[in-house]
This record gives structure tokens, C-alpha cells and sequence, in this order.
């Protein structure tokens, strides 16, 4: 099982972002307020989906004590509950139509 953390923060250049972790290992930026976090959404989901294909994933919300942006980091969390219940269904729909990948 893969499991990836979801935060939220800023960025080198002091924007803030959404983080998607494995481990310390950042797999996803997307800036919060940008034209370009839409793909970015979508682009993160893809890698998810290439990963559930391989086995199990699961995303939870992993707080930023020192961000200080409220509202984000609601919108942070309520979206980690969205995304694990998307991963779930998209798992039944790859389980039911046999395309997980075995090792």
C-alpha cells in the first residue's frame, strides 16, 4: 500500500500550495489561487490513479503547525476526505474490471 499525506503550506517562494507527500518525498505542488492548479489537480489524480492500478492507496491530511492560513488548511483537509472517497470508488471500478496489476 502506498500512502501519501496531503498538506497544506508554502512554497520556497512563499506562495501557498497543497503538498502531496510520500514519506518526505513530495510528489505534487499545486498553487492555491492559479489558473494552473486545475491541471494540477487533475495531474496529481492521474499519478494516484497509475498507483491503485499497482495496489492499495490511501491519502490523509498531515497539519502544518506553523501555516497559519485557516481557511486553507480546512479546504485542505475537507478535500483529502474527497479525494480518499474517489480513490475507493475508483478502486472498486479497477478491481471490477480486473485491471490491477500483480507483482
Amino acid at each position: 500500500m502506498k500512502n501519501y499525506h496531503m498538506t497544506v503550506t508554502k512554497n520556497d517562494d512563499e506562495n501557498d500550495v497543497f503538498r502531496l507527500l510520500e514519506g518526505d518525498a513530495v510528489k505534487a505542488e499545486l498553487p492555491l489561487g492559479s489558473a494552473s492548479g486545475t491541471e494540477g489537480l487533475r495531474q496529481m489524480f492521474a499519478t494516484l490513479l497509475e498507483d491503485l492500478i499497482e495496489g492499495d492507496v490511501s491519502i490523509s491530511y498531515l497539519d502544518t503547525p506553523d501555516y497559519s492560513v485557516g481557511m486553507y488548511k480546512e479546504v485542505c483537509k475537507e478535500y483529502v476526505v474527497v479525494l480518499q472517497n474517489e480513490i475507493n470508488d475508483a478502486a472498486a471500478k479497477i478491481e471490477e474490471a480486473g485491471l490491477r496489476r500483480t507483482k
